[in-house]
């Protein structure tokens, strides 16, 4: 009985001993292992591509924000300098070459998210072979990769596919590589200032990349540099990386928007005032997980032992700090942006623990030592909330894939959009609509926009520009028509503008001819917004020309 026991013992302490070899093979060496392993990378992005366009569940209406921008900047416009947007003109960039590679709307959509995908791909490729060991490479970039393609809103049920949001996936997977980097230093060697300084240009290029994208991810990223500062050795060159490759890539994307400044703080000024934060809803999702985030730091604190316990050195109270900050970031990110819950920086900086924690537990010690149980229990606590993470992600990920090979999604009239360059744009999106009495009309998106459609084809010209009081437009794009200048990509009450911080009435019409005016709205307090601020100008500047059940078109009167 007792050789029984033994003999289970001692294969117990192989498995534990076993796992915390793999933990500890170094980065992938070889060009063949590092090639199979972009290889595997791009092929997570290029095969959203194989199967086309998602069917929209919810937000439906958010499409069109990236359309109609990427559309006008085809035609010349430049974002926040020719017209209004809330967002940055980075994601206007990649749907413009998006819609110039696809042509149609739906799958511009995912061509531009593949593109935006593959960019991250090449990034966290590039830090991770040269800086993680091999499993937690593999497993963070692969969930980085993943988060910047699942069509999916963050901390939201997976099968609620949307493009909507795309901004804030991108922004999360930016600073994930941007952690990376943060904290794990080049390999020491001849090379190592090079790298730094590579690493640095990269963690430079990514903050430059994320204030034109949406600030409010940009200030995190300055606070995560500047908090995570103590977590390992800095060295000049990687400062001097950050800062080169910062300012370049600014001063490009300056010189697209003509160096025009004053509109830049125009429109950083009307979204930071219009938007208004008391989003109880989401807080109260974030102050949900509290439970998690206090198991999260206790699991900080013991591996901070482990590491003293092994390397018999003073407590390492940056390890713990760095989950604090990352949990810190994570709920200012939920209430700065319309998102359900999920923090993915609190797996990424936790599989990063977990790696040195197997690391360092393994250095100076005797095989089967005592503290292989500890750390092996430690490293599986910190891979938690990755894995909690992980499966909603790939699930959104997969679903468009099943959906095609299991040939469980039927197309019906009603889910289709009535215009060839949206004819592959397929919405389920039963939000409701509100009027300005605050009465709600449930309807499919899809049906919605279609009757806006025939009314414009039947009542006006395809010269004729057009903009919508709407939460966006889907009018120019879906009917190939010259985009209006000036208006904007997307009205939303207390997110994009306010009864204050709002554009007049002559930069809002800009200079279109056409304006559509839907009698139920998107957005539950548009109804009240544009009534209040643009009704009466509209009837003062144009005449109603023809109507439908939900539509008004307005045709400008000649001056």
């Amino acid at each position: 009985m007792i050789k029984q026991i033994q003999i289970r013992r001692l294969g117990f302490h192989y498995a534990v001993d076993y796992l915390l070899q793999q933990w500890q093979l170094g980065p992938f060496k070889g060009p063949l292992a590092q090639a199979g392993f972009g290889v595997y990378l791009l092929f997570l992005c290029v095969l959203p591509l194989l199967f086309g366009p998602i069917v929209q569940y919810v937000y439906a209406h958010d499409s069109f924000i990236f359309l109609d921008g990427g559309w006008r900047v085809l035609h010349g416009q430049r974002p926040q300098v020719d017209f209004s947007t809330n967002l940055g003109p980075l994601i206007f960039l990649f749907t413009a070459a998006g819609i110039a590679i696809a042509k149609n709307g739906g799958y511009a959509l995912v061509v531009a998210q593949a593109l935006m995908g593959a960019t991250i791909a090449g990034l966290v490729y590039y830090i991770s072979i040269r800086r993680l060991p091999r499993v937690p490479a593999v497993a963070l970039s692969t969930v980085i990769v993943l988060l910047a393609l699942a069509p999916y809103n963050v901390g939201e049920f997976p099968f609620l596919q949307t493009y909507a949001m795309i901004y804030n996936r991108i922004g999360y997977s930016l600073l994930g590589v941007m952690l990376i980097e943060a904290t794990q230093a080049a390999p020491p060697g001849p090379s190592s200032e090079r790298n730094e300084l590579i690493g640095g240009m990269l963690t430079g290029f990514i903050c430059s990349f994320l204030l034109f994208l949406k600030i409010t991810y940009f200030l995190f990223a300055i606070v995560l540099i500047v908090a995570l500062l103590r977590y390992r050795p800095q060295c000049r060159q990687r400062f001097v990386g950050i800062t080169v490759a910062g300012l370049a890539f600014s001063l490009l994307m300056l010189s697209y928007l003509r160096f025009d400044i004053p509109a830049l703080f125009r429109e950083l000024r009307m979204s930071a005032g219009g938007k208004h934060m008391a989003r109880l809803a989401p807080f109260g999702v974030a102050m949900g997980s509290v439970e998690l985030t206090i198991l999260v730091l206790v699991l900080g604190l013991l591996a901070g032992w482990l590491v003293t316990t092994v390397n018999h050195n003073r407590f390492p109270w940056s390890r713990p700090w760095a989950i604090f900050i990352s949990i810190l970031i994570g709920f200012g990110l939920i209430l700065t942006n319309h998102q359900g819950g999920g923090q993915p920086l609190n797996a990424f900086i936790c599989i990063l623990i977990a790696s040195e924690v197997a690391i360092f537990s393994g250095s100076g010690r005797k095989p089967f030592s005592s503290l292989d149980v500890p750390a092996v229990l430690v490293v599986i606590g910190l891979c938690t909330p990755l894995i909690a993470f992980t499966i909603p992600t790939a699930i959104a990920y997969a679903l468009p894939a099943l959906g095609r090979v299991v040939r469980w999604q039927t197309y019906s009239s009603e889910m289709r959009l009535a215009a060839p360059a949206v004819s592959d744009f397929r919405s389920k999106d039963m939000t409701p609509r509100f009027d300005i009495k605050d009465d709600t009309y449930q309807g499919n998106y899809a049906t919605f926009v279609n009757e806006g459609l025939d009314l414009l084809q039947s009542h006006s010209s395809p010269r004729e520009s057009v903009m919508s009081l709407e939460f966006s437009n889907p009018f120019s794009f879906s009917l190939q028509r010259q985009p209006a200048r000036g208006g904007t990509t997307c009205l939303q009450f207390g997110v994009t503008f306010d009864n204050t911080h709002k554009l007049s009435p002559d930069q809002l019409f800009g200079d279109a001819k056409l304006v559509m005016l839907p009698r139920l709205f998107s957005a539950p307090l548009l109804a009240y917004a544009v009534g209040h601020n643009y009704l009466a100008p509209l009837h003062a500047k144009f005449r109603k020309v023809a109507e439908s059940s939900q539509w008004e078109l307005y045709r400008r009167i000649a001056e």
